[in-house]
């Protein structure tokens, strides 16, 4: 989770010291992989360490923050527009994403690591303080429970858990779940990312506000238009987020994709 923003960060500058396309694409990679990185981390971090009751809600909010990521990146973009004229502003954009990295690596600087993890790792001290960190409200009980089985008999009482490849999940057990998850999230990210990234550009060609003038105007009208649509994406969310432990997650989800297909 600090490795992916300092990732980021670096592929921010990059892109936006450019100085011709394959500098750029070589930026915008590392900004890719940083997220690529991000996504699946961030989300298990959120799982391992967040309460049962809450656990589902807190998912959603997480995947959410996505939504919240993009209508902010849309304010930056009609900001600079409006107050930054000339060709190079783009290089500003870019630059934004570095900074906003940077600033989640500091924040993060004082995160635990997940109790799990540490557990894994036969840490069962740092677990239990990480744990503390997590849930103060149960520091008695985890106490209790360290005093009671004592630090040297903690890995005889817990057993370590093996180290499994990739390969388990395309086991017998868990092979129906992977497709579950994954070819859904793939599908979807054709549409969210396959659209979204090019909404600015299809608002673009068909000029909805009828009267831009000049190449500022029009990025900025269609940087309105997209922060439009991503006022409708985090109300999605927000819907999920007291939708999902109501009526579980397979329901929910099929409700979604339905809805993306009626869209369509």
């Amino acid at each position: 989770m600090l490795a992916d923003m300092i990732i980021i960060a670096a592929g921010a500058a990059t892109s936006a010291l450019a100085n011709g396309p394959t500098t750029l694409f070589i930026g915008q990679f590392l900004v890719g992989v940083g997220v690529g990185i991000d996504f699946p981390v961030s989300s298990t971090y959120i799982s391992e360490v967040s309460p049962k009751r809450s656990r589902a809600r807190m998912m959603v909010a997480t995947i959410a923050c996505q939504s919240v990521g993009m209508l902010f990146a849309a304010a930056i973009t009609v900001l600079v527009l409006k107050n930054v004229g000339g060709a190079q502003n783009w290089r500003l954009f870019l630059a934004t994403e570095g900074v906003i990295a940077l600033l989640f690596f500091l924040l993060r600087l004082s995160e635990p690591d997940s109790p799990h993890w540490l557990m894994t790792r036969g840490k069962f001290g740092e677990a239990a303080q990480a744990f503390i960190r997590i849930m103060p409200e149960q520091r008695e009980a985890v106490l209790q429970f360290i005093g009671n089985a004592g630090e040297k008999s903690l890995p005889d009482s817990v057993a370590p858990a093996k180290p499994l490849g990739i390969a388990i999940l395309f086991s017998r057990p868990y092979r129906a779940r992977t497709v579950l998850v994954a070819v859904p999230w793939f599908f979807m990210d054709i549409a969210t990312y396959g659209v979204g990234l090019f909404t600015p550009i299809i608002l673009g060609a068909i000029d909805i506000s009828g009267r831009t003038r000049g190449l500022i105007m029009h990025d900025l009208a269609a940087a309105r238009g997209s922060a439009a649509i991503d006022l409708f994406l985090l109300f999605g969310f927000l819907l999920g987020i007291w939708a999902v432990p109501r009526f579980g997650r397979i329901r929910m989800q099929a409700i979604g994709f339905g809805s993306m297909v009626g869209g369509c």
